[in-house]
């Protein structure tokens, strides 16, 4: 597909259309990102977008910005279920080990694998929405 292997391909995901350019907060998604559009295909009435994402999650909304013949883009990915918290050691696991645990880390997550993967979404645009260029709308 457009040249080039893909890992992923999503056809459902939602799509929301905004008033100002798209950031992560809009998706209103605890813990989302957002990731760069690697390549576009602008339609009559869909659009596809390539993107190069962490295999920790996926698709979960695409939010569109209507500006003049632009259309600014950001797609949005929800963490994978697959990413769970450590936990936290109990008094149970200290006695078990005679009191040597390793101490909780903050944040710490258990990856199930860390590596990129290629997923091509493709949407429907909404109706009356129209464009002649896709942004993408990706701020790290």
């Amino acid at each position: 597909m457009l040249g080039q292997k893909i890992d992923d391909a999503q056809n459902h995901v939602p799509v929301r259309v905004l008033g100002q350019r798209p950031t992560v907060t809009d998706a209103g998604i605890p813990g989302a990102s957002g990731e760069r559009i690697e390549r576009s295909v602008l339609g009559q009435s869909t659009l596809t977008l390539v993107v190069n994402a962490a295999a920790s999650g996926e698709p979960a909304v695409v939010l569109l910005s209507p500006h003049a013949d632009t259309l600014d883009v950001l797609v949005v990915f929800q963490r994978s279920i697959f990413l769970t918290p450590l936990p936290s050691p109990s008094a149970a696991a200290a006695d078990a080990t005679g009191g040597l645990c390793r101490p909780p880390v903050p944040g710490n997550l258990v990856d199930s694998g860390s590596r990129s993967i290629t997923v091509a979404v493709q949407i429907d645009l909404p109706s009356g929405l129209s464009a002649t260029a896709v942004r993408d709308a990706y701020q790290p």
